[in-house]
């Protein structure tokens, strides 16, 4: 049989050698055409006629067999994504008779099935009614979804914005798509809502995760310009371009004066009491305290040489340890260490202070002179000191201050201040025709600051007429490793003292457990195994935290 399922036949196939004395005038047989319905044994009957008319007649078997096996096509591998329902088309396979097709392997899995992770191989066989088959596979790869999880945080710190971090986990993702339009796996958002993140593998699968935000700017430090402790005062004609200004104590007041505007869209003021005078603009009043934490206080950990800038000159300094630096007028000094430690920084007439990278610069006593220019490369730049600043008329200062004591800055109209950055003390005062603007340079390069297991405590301010919990003395100071420290308390309290080096470690427990208030009470702190330098002994009982700078001195 043909490949058109077609097969057929002459006399001459059936005769086997018919004769007659007078001769054979034809032969003919009763079927000459076969299809597929007649596959297998047929009896034909052959038919001889001589020259004379007379007829003879006999029958053969004519067998039809089919050889040919069955055509079949099957789709080529598929690859989708887990969960996905796999559709191709189901292959029928064609033969010059008839074919069945079937599944033979990968069952239950099948056209419309939704298949497992992984390589599964799909067989069909198509057989045709002389039992000639042939059979084709494909293999469906189902690939992994992408796991993802969403978390928020805040900025870090010392940066500034006013935003919620959202950050997606997603470890095998090569492709980020947040609501808000963000293409990398973190983004920042302003404003409370739902925002999801579909994150796109290798392969192309994607999933998606969503977090709910609850947006409260005041409540992000990183949403303050200025943050004081006990009181805010800016005089005439200042200006806050971005950023809020905060007032922490209770019943402590946020002053703003007459032509002095916070308006921006970023700014706001928050204070428990706010007083607005004549012509001062502020778009945002919110009363109550800013309820935020205050970053780590780096003490600084000086001993080093001191260090004069003369007049017009330049000089880079590499150390991280100075006594005195003097920077004369219109000279210039470049710091190239992340960490410095200074005690005095006296910074001169039209000098300029530079930075190699993001920096940490622990003074105790800070001093800017006029028209100074702080920063002029932009870098991250916090300046630490326990002392009150005070920064001159004309000064461009690109960078941050936390100080311990108060901060004040000069301006006028003719020559204004510019304060970019965040500036936390225990009161601000800005000058007439300050202007003050946030940072939004958030260096993930700056310095990490090590803390012990527990974490540094928090160092408060001091406050003016407020009777404390505790009453503390450490004595001699400095010493050569052996100290006293004595406590005095207005009612019994759990207390634990600890001593801790510069970078936040832990170093030695003093002494955990109840004091009573009766009587004073005396500890030796005995740190001769400590190597010289300075120290912190820290009090702690709730959230009450009384701290003193240790010197080791041999």
């Amino acid at each position: 049989m043909d490949a058109g399922g077609a097969a057929s036949i002459t006399a001459q196939d059936v005769d086997n050698g018919s004769s007659d004395a007078c001769g054979v005038a034809s032969i003919a047989i009763d079927n000459s055409s076969f299809g597929c319905a007649n596959v297998g044994p047929n009896t034909v009957t052959l038919t001889v006629t001589d020259n004379n008319g007379n007829v003879s007649t006999c029958t053969s078997t004519v067998t039809v067999e089919d050889n040919i096996a069955p055509s079949l096509t099957v789709p080529a591998d598929i690859f989708v994504c887990d969960g996905d329902v796999v559709n191709y088309p189901v292959p029928v396979g064609t033969d010059n008779c008839s074919a069945t097709t079937t599944q033979t392997q990968g069952m239950p899995y099948t056209n419309g099935s939704v298949f497992p992770l992984g390589v599964t191989t799909v067989e069909y066989t198509a057989v045709d009614p002389s039992g000639n088959s042939v059979s084709m596979s494909f293999d469906v790869t189902v690939h992994p979804l992408p796991s993802v999880s969403v978390a928020q945080s805040e900025l870090g710190e010392y940066c500034q914005g006013g935003a919620i971090v959202l950050t997606a986990d997603a470890p095998t993702a090569v492709a980020y798509a947040w609501s808000n339009g963000g293409t990398s796996d973190v983004t920042e958002v302003f404003a409370s809502g739902t925002y999801s993140v579909t994150v796109t593998n290798q392969f192309g699968c994607t999933s998606v995760a969503s977090i709910p935000v609850t947006y409260t700017g005041e409540d992000l430090l990183s949403s303050y310009t200025i943050l004081a402790n006990k009181e805010v005062k800016l005089h005439d004609n200042n200006l806050v371009v971005n950023g809020g200004v905060g007032v922490l104590g209770n019943n402590r007041k946020a002053k703003i004066y007459k032509n002095t505007t916070v308006a921006g869209p970023n700014t706001f003021v928050m204070a428990d009491v706010i007083q607005v005078h004549q012509n001062a603009t502020v778009s945002n009043q919110i009363i109550g305290q800013p309820n935020v934490t205050l970053p780590t206080f780096l003490y600084a950990n000086c001993g080093g040489s001191d260090v004069t800038v003369h007049p017009g000159t330049t000089v880079t300094l590499n150390g991280t340890k100075y006594d005195e630096i003097e920077v004369e007028d219109n000279a210039t000094v470049i710091f190239t260490q992340s960490d410095v430690s200074i005690d005095e920084l006296e910074i001169e007439d039209g000098a300029t202070v530079k930075f190699a990278s993001c920096t940490y610069l622990r003074v105790e006593e800070f001093e800017v002179e006029k028209n100074v220019t702080f920063n002029p490369d932009g870098y991250k730049v916090v300046v630490f000191t326990e002392d009150k600043v005070e920064i001159d008329r004309g000064v461009t200062f690109n960078g941050s201050i936390y100080s311990k004591e108060d901060l004040k800055v000069r301006s006028k109209a003719s020559n204004p201040t510019t304060m970019t950055g965040f500036f936390i003390a225990r009161k601000v005062k800005g000058y007439k025709h300050t202007i003050w603007n946030w940072d939004t340079n958030c260096d993930n390069s700056c310095p990490t600051v090590v803390a012990s297991k527990e974490g540094t405590p928090a160092i408060e301010f001091t406050e003016e007429g407020e009777q404390e919990m505790f009453e503390t003395n450490l004595y001699p100071n400095p010493s050569s490793g052996v100290s006293n420290f004595t406590v005095e308390m207005t009612e019994g309290r759990e207390v634990v003292i600890e001593v801790y080096n510069m970078q936040g470690v832990r170093v030695m427990e003093v002494h955990r457990g109840f004091l009573n208030p009766v009587a004073r009470h005396y500890f030796e702190i005995n740190g001769q195994q400590l190597a010289t330098g300075m120290y912190q002994v820290v009090l702690q009982s709730g959230e009450e935290i009384k701290a003193h700078r240790w010197i080791i001195q041999r």
